[in-house]
């Protein structure tokens, strides 16, 4: 019943949009969405459970179905390389292809089990709750995008790969065969392109077809590691998960964490999700907070108890925290709102990563609270911005100076959302505090997250300064925007917020699972008070909460009060004139200036070019002298 609600009923849904007409797609994203939802309540109310692929299907045993699955899925990806002209990446699946026919001929144990545990349970929750939230803002914004839009590929497509892409997600993270996991992977990575080209004009296509090349490379590792377990009679990933570091073993494992990487869009591959912001917001919405760049972190997550503690678990830490600086870094320069977002989503991936390598449990702590917080919130900011970016027409941060005074609740809820990437007591910041502790013993990691932080503190607070920047208003004019695209909005925030106040639950029902069943690790984070306890000290979110709270109901009060008499406009070096109230003046010789404001972006420093120029290089370095430890 489990795997039905969250793989197989999505994909039927997918399967029903492509009849056409409006109502389908309502119909088929309002089964999906109700699906996912209670999958994901039956998992996390009953536990750890495995189930028998074979019992379920009535004896059959799928094995062979996910050969020729495997198949068919590379012919299609080097079809559409030969038909794009995209010859490297009808290469790449070639060379898959022949991976998968030889370990067709191979003898080898089947792991026919889709298993139920803590990772597994906490991404559930993540594809189904944000993924399916984010199907129901795709309704009426994807009508709206569709009427404006020229030369798309229609709604009936869109919607279908969107629904098969959360039940392709469930799949991956159910799956226990490994060989289940890498046509998940695959399949996932097919979606994403489909999706990403979409528009069908100007570059999403030749963006889409380079994001599917890059992602073929990491498939490429994949088989090779499945070739090389075939050898070993590996075939499940718990089991592999669970082996010691043993002679021949990290090989493989390097493998897959270099697929991976690939796919978590870490220096020097992140230009592939980048590129994909040409693709419609939910599309950018849910590879960035639910699926696809997800799927990275969890397989890095779930291989981190066979590598723990070896040269590789250190690399990796090192790979990880230096992408995140440099991911960081590079968001700074970027004056497009959805860069700034990609690029942050990099970052924050990277930590997760530098998470899993450093292995301790205030790191395993804050890897798995960072893939819950930054689902939710990044979610919530893609859906704010493609809001904001159909109201005025623009993503750039410039231009988005008196959004507060035409969009009022969108800027509302999307300050919020970057606040709580940022600042306490929000979860974003709770995990950033556990990997900052957790990495005291590691001083390159430390200084990389450090760094990063401070940096990440910077490209948030001149984008909330600039939208906040807006003249005195008596009143605003809220926006009128279908419940659609409110409610799911509004949920996100709530889940940031409840999150935020309840970690101590939040912590005890869906982290310390993960932490004590797959890694055995217990101690050093505890729950009390409301809040964490670490050997360094308390993080209590509730009584900053109520500050918060407080200080906000006295600026209400204050504002209330306030009369129109009372509002003065600012001094600008000289009388104001009426040109333009509150930003024009008269200079000394009598002449009108208008005042401009802005932000500095350093592009000598932080441009995209600039940092790609040592980043690229050093990302690499690492990764090479990752494969010196892979013996």
């Amino acid at each position: 019943m489990v795997i039905l609600l969250l793989v197989a009923i999505p994909l039927a849904a997918g399967l029903f949009t492509l009849i056409g007409g409006a109502w389908t797609r309502y119909v088929a994203v309002g089964g999906a969405v109700l699906s996912l939802l209670s999958g994901a309540a039956l998992v996390l109310a009953h536990g750890r459970l495995a189930l028998d692929a074979a019992t379920l299907l009535g004896g059959f045993r799928p094995g062979p179905l996910f050969g020729i699955l495997d198949a068919l899925l590379l012919a299609y990806i080097g079809l559409t390389g030969w038909r794009l002209r995209h010859l490297l990446l009808t290469l790449l699946a070639l060379v898959q292809l022949a991976g998968i026919l030889y370990l067709e001929g191979v003898p080898r144990p089947e792991a026919g089990r889709f298993v139920v545990d803590g990772l597994s349970a906490v991404m559930v929750l993540v594809v189904s709750v944000v993924g399916s939230l984010v199907a129901l803002f795709s309704l009426p914004y994807m009508r709206e995008y569709e009427r404006h839009a020229q030369g798309t590929a229609g709604p009936r497509r869109f919607f279908a790969v969107l629904l098969a892409f959360l039940g392709l997600m469930n799949g991956l993270v159910l799956a226990d065969d490994l060989h289940w996991v890498y046509f998940f992977w695959e399949a996932t990575t097919l979606a994403s392109f489909l999706l990403i080209s979409h528009p069908q004009s100007g570059d999403a296509v030749p963006n889409a077809a380079y994001a599917l090349t890059v992602n073929s490379l990491g498939g490429v590792a994949f088989v090779g590691a499945l070739v090389l377990l075939a050898g070993r009679g590996e075939a499940s990933l718990e089991q592999l998960a669970a082996t010691p570091p043993a002679p021949g073993i990290l090989v493989p494992l390097g493998l897959l964490l270099f697929a991976a990487f690939i796919k978590a869009a870490q220096f020097p591959f992140q230009r592939w999700l980048t590129a994909a912001m040409v693709a419609p917001t939910p599309v950018s919405a849910l590879l960035h907070s639910s699926t696809m760049v997800k799927a990275a972190v969890y397989l890095v997550l779930r291989l981190a108890p066979a590598f723990r503690g070896t040269p590789l678990a250190l690399a990796a830490a090192v790979y990880g925290a230096f992408s995140f600086f440099a991911g960081s870094a590079t968001a700074i320069g970027q004056a497009n709102g959805k860069k700034v977002l990609a690029y942050s989503t990099i970052a924050n991936l990277g930590l997760i990563i530098a998470c899993a390598g450093v292995g301790t449990t205030g790191a395993l702590a804050a890897a798995i609270l960072l893939v819950l917080f930054h689902a939710a919130t990044k979610a919530l900011l893609f859906l704010c911005v493609g809001t904001i970016e159909h109201g005025i027409g623009t993503r750039n941060i410039e231009e988005m100076e008196g959004v507060m005074w035409k969009m009022p609740v969108t800027t509302v809820l999307t300050v919020l959302a970057m606040l709580a990437m940022v600042v306490p007591p929000f979860g974003m910041l709770i995990g950033k505090w556990l990997a900052i502790e957790s990495s005291v013993r590691t001083p390159l990691v430390l200084a990389f997250v450090v760094f990063g932080s401070a940096f990440t503190l910077v490209f948030w607070s001149k984008w909330i300064g600039r939208i906040l920047t807006v003249s005195y208003h008596r009143k605003f004019r809220w926006e009128r925007l279908p419940v659609l695209l409110r409610l799911p909005k509004l949920l996100l925030l709530l889940a940031v917020f409840s999150g935020s106040i309840g970690v101590a639950p939040l912590y005890n029902r869906l982290v310390r699972p993960v932490i004590v069943d797959q890694f055995d690790a217990r101690g050093f984070v505890r729950t009390g008070g409301g809040g964490l306890t670490t050997g360094f000290g308390d993080f209590l979110p509730w009584p900053i909460f109520l500050v918060i709270l407080g200080v906000l109901l006295l600026l209400l009060v204050m504002v209330g009060r306030l009369e129109p008499e009372d509002a003065r406009p600012p001094y600008l070096c000289g009388e104001n004139a009426d040109q333009k109230p509150g930003t024009s003046f008269h200079t000394a010789r009598d002449e009108v200036e208008i005042a401009e404001t802005g932000n500095f972006y350093l592009e000598s420093v932080f441009g995209e070019g600039m940092v790609r120029q040592w980043a690229d290089p050093l990302a690499l370095a690492i990764l090479l002298l990752m494969v010196g430890f892979l013996r």
